[in-house]
């Protein structure tokens, strides 16, 4: 024991220290990864002890990596008032005796990775003030007995998997400023200022005091729940209400309308669009995407704090009204999904503020087609525009040549399937942090300066921050240009279903974590750069339906791979893209970062075979019954399944 309390005092802790907190303490210290350790953190900052009695009041070890289950050990810290273990991947249960610790104050251990259900022994103790297990695997009901915790003031159990209905016994917990669950008799603690219960499974009414609300409650969040019924009528007496959160429930009925007297409210996420909640000037978001919500957006001019507008995935129909232009603040504009018609406005740029514009999906449209879609000339106000998809609508129009002087803190632009004709303008290479870009299935094609190589522009080997390239589907000729080549950080190029004609240029050898090319459906001739066995990323790579001829390099990649349910007799109608997927759109539920590696990965389930090589495919077998030099002019599906048996995977 003298070696254990040496060893605590050179970690910083009193030579002194009390016998059975020191074997507990150095039990979890011998717990840590090494990693924990190498921050030289001094073990005082972990473990903390009152200068009378030299007991252990304090275990704080969040963010250290740590695993395993929580130690029944800490059962012997009698003198326990913090334990702090969040952020770490504990698993197991919650230890019954953590209720038993007479001292403890407050026990936070959200953030891990913890399951079964929550101890009936903490809705027992005299002297907790905070739980919070909020982000773990905990399941179960709540307590349905009488509680008895006179000193809590907050209980978070937020997003795991808790079920049933929340029983009006917590009521009698009076001191509670930050609760996780809807009783009515909540409503009538003053002290009480925040529910929080979103991402669970708990259901029942949502139910209010039918008596006159004495509450200061500024926040409830209820949302991805199973809570049911309609809101209630008295809600309009939670006066100093500032976030109102129920959407993803079964909520029913009418909204009632005298909430949009809530003087204080700032954000409302609901299921409904309801003409009142746009005239609350207060609000700072309002978010109703994906639910089953028709109409119109309704006309206001007094949104004037409003930051996030989230109408995406429903019914809406109607105009983007000119409103959301005078909405100065506005940071994220989402309407994807919906059957908004007429034009995209021409004065988006007056939102200064603007990082994400979402509008794909929908039925907007050019009155004037083969003209400048003239928005984008606004959007080069949007100064720190991020993300831009208008992609898969009718836009009919042609791309001005100021979509080159957008932000140049750009990082996605999707204009995939959205009926846009003529050409890239070569000013798109002045946005150097562009990180992905999709014009496929467009009608772009020629009119390109006659000093620029080939049909798209050689400028575009100026955005060095691709990281996904998709030109598929459009009505691009001559020559590949050779600055694709000096897209170094490109993972993803697709330039599928053209007219290009011309080798494969050898600069892609410098393309060093390219995954995925698509090279399919054009009028390529010559042969495989051998080149491209250096390039150790690349596992998929699909040439068929061209003109090349010679040896196929070797390496680990799949080669000449045509997803089957996507060909056509039509080589135009063909979809010839990549096993991985286009970028991924970006909705309420991955808003506000959009993935390092735009895109989801998928193996095509068959591939087709139609070339002209010399050279057999790889394996001791014939493909699908091709012979020797017999593969020109065919078109030979074969499952993945076979090429695997078959020495190709």
């Amino acid at each position: 024991m003298e070696m254990t309390r040496c060893l605590l005092h050179e970690k910083g802790m009193p030579k002194n220290i009390w016998v059975e907190d020191a074997n507990t303490a150095v039990f979890l210290l011998n717990r840590l990864p090494t990693k924990a350790l190498q921050k030289k953190t001094p073990f005082v900052a972990w473990v903390t002890c009152n200068s009378k009695r030299q007991r252990v009041v304090a275990f704080v070890l969040p963010d250290l990596q740590l695993r395993g289950t929580i130690s029944l050990s800490l059962a012997n810290l009698s003198f326990l008032r913090v334990l702090n273990l969040e952020n770490n991947s504990f698993h197991g249960s919650v230890n019954y005796e953590l209720g038993h610790l007479p001292h403890l104050r407050v026990i936070d251990i959200q953030n891990n990775q913890l399951q079964g259900s929550i101890p009936t022994s903490l809705f027992q103790h005299q002297r907790v003030q905070i739980i919070s297990l909020a982000f773990n695997e905990l399941s179960g009901e709540m307590w349905n007995g009488l509680w008895y915790v006179p000193e809590l003031r907050v209980l978070n159990p937020s997003n795991n998997s808790l079920t049933s209905i929340i029983r009006p016994a917590v009521g009698n917990a009076t001191k509670l400023l930050n609760f996780s669950s809807i009783p009515a008799t909540l409503f009538n603690i003053s002290s009480l200022l925040t529910i929080s219960l979103s991402f669970n499974s708990l259901s029942g009414p949502l139910m209010l005091d039918e008596e006159n609300i004495v509450s200061n409650l500024k926040i409830i969040s209820l949302a991805k729940n199973k809570f049911s019924g309609c809101i209630p009528s008295n809600i309009c007496q939670l006066t100093e209400l500032k976030v109102l959160s129920i959407s993803f429930n079964n909520i029913t009925g009418k909204i009632p309308k005298n909430i949009g007297c809530l003087p204080k409210l700032k954000m409302f996420y609901i299921g409904q669009i309801l003409k009142a909640i746009f005239n609350i000037s207060t609000l700072e978001a309002i978010a109703f995407s994906f639910n089953n919500l028709s109409g119109r957006i309704p006309t206001t001019t007094g949104l004037h704090h409003l930051k996030f507008l989230l109408l995406g995935n429903n019914q809406i129909e109607g105009e983007i009204p000119l409103f959301i232009a005078n909405a100065s603040k506005l940071e994220i504009l989402e309407l994807a999904n919906n059957f908004l018609t007429e034009t995209i406005p021409i004065n988006l740029g007056n939102l200064q503020e603007l990082r994400i514009l979402i509008l794909h999906d929908n039925l907007p449209t050019n009155e004037l087609r083969e003209c400048e879609l003239r928005f984008f000339n606004s959007l080069t106000d949007c100064r720190i525009l991020q993300y831009l998809d208008v992609g898969s609508n009718l836009l009919n129009g042609v791309l001005p040549n100021s979509i080159g002087n957008l932000s140049s803190t750009i990082e996605l632009i999707h204009l995939g399937d959205a009926h846009i004709s003529g050409f890239i303008p070569t000013s798109i290479g002045n946005m150097s942090g562009l990180s992905a870009l999709v014009f496929e299935q467009n009608h772009l094609m020629e009119n390109i300066p006659p000093e620029i190589e080939g049909e798209v522009p050689s400028d575009i080997g100026k955005l060095k921050a691709l990281i996904y390239l998709d030109l598929s589907a459009n009505h691009f000729s001559g020559m590949i240009p050779t600055t694709l080549g000096e897209l170094q950080n490109l993972e993803f190029l697709d330039l599928s279903n053209n007219s290009f004609s011309g080798p494969i240029p050898l600069s892609f050898v410098n393309l060093i974590i390219l995954e995925f090319l698509g090279l399919s459906l054009n009028a390529l001739s010559g042969t495989i750069p051998k080149s491209l066995e250096k390039l150790s990323r690349l596992t998929s790579i699909n040439v068929s339906f061209n003109d090349l001829e010679g040896e196929m390099p070797s390496g680990g990649m799949i080669l000449l791979t045509f997803p089957r349910e996507w060909y056509s007799t039509d080589s135009r109608d063909a979809k010839a893209t990549s096993g991985l997927g286009i970028p991924e759109r970006i909705s309420i539920t991955n808003f506000p970062k959009v993935p390092k590696k735009v895109r989801q990965e998928s193996v095509p389930r068959s591939v087709v075979v139609k070339t002209e090589l010399a050279n057999p495919l790889p394996g001791e077998d014939p493909v699908g019954g091709v012979k020797h030099g017999e593969v020109e002019g065919n078109v030979t599906p074969i499952s993945l399944d076979e090429r695997s048996s078959k020495g190709l995977g």
